[in-house]
């Protein structure tokens, strides 16, 4: 599968809501990774984090974004009003801090589109982990743009069902040769 070089995200400048999305393909493939999900028996499911690196990349985006969210809580809550030298060097401190996270949360979103699903489970895992990243409104928590070291790009909704698809496919593969 073709690996993603880089990603173009716009950090959020305030907290207002994003605009929804109202096209048919997002809901289309927010559905599809649901059915897929919903269809994976409850055995499948058993035991299958410790043969899947799907779920270390789904911790360290989990990681990233909860580190993201707490230093741009910390960024709001700052007082920039009237500052004195002292408060100005706190202000360029949080806002490289929150640059950083940033950063992070773009290369956790990377690395999880790349890994590849080696489990059903992990396929239904991702799934289910992405599901509610695609519906919110406020956040930005996955790139927008995803561009692929072959000199495409895709969304972060598009990368994933394709990184769905061809987990699945492998998966299929494996188990035909078994």
């Amino acid at each position: 599968m073709t690996q993603a070089k880089r990603v173009h995200s716009t950090p959020p400048t305030n907290t207002s809501a994003l605009p929804v999305d109202p096209t048919r393909r997002r809901l289309l493939t927010i559905a599809t990774g649901g059915a897929v999900a919903a269809a994976i028996p409850a055995a499948a499911l058993a035991d299958a984090s410790a043969v899947d690196p799907i779920y270390a990349a789904i911790g360290k985006h989990q990681q990233a974004v909860a580190a993201h969210d707490a230093v741009v809580d910390v960024r709001a809550a700052f007082d920039d009003f009237n500052m004195n030298d002292e408060q100005k060097t706190q202000l360029a401190g949080l806002k490289a801090a929150v640059e950083e996270a940033w950063d992070r949360l773009e290369d956790t979103g990377s690395d999880l589109v790349n890994t590849k699903s080696t489990t059903l489970a992990g396929v239904a895992a991702l799934c289910r982990y992405v599901e509610p990243l695609l519906n919110e409104q406020d956040t930005v928590n996955l790139p927008e743009v995803i561009c692929w070291d072959d000199d495409t790009a895709s969304t972060a909704a598009g990368a994933l069902a394709n990184a769905i698809a061809a987990a699945v496919e492998a998966i299929i593969r494996q188990g035909m040769q078994s």
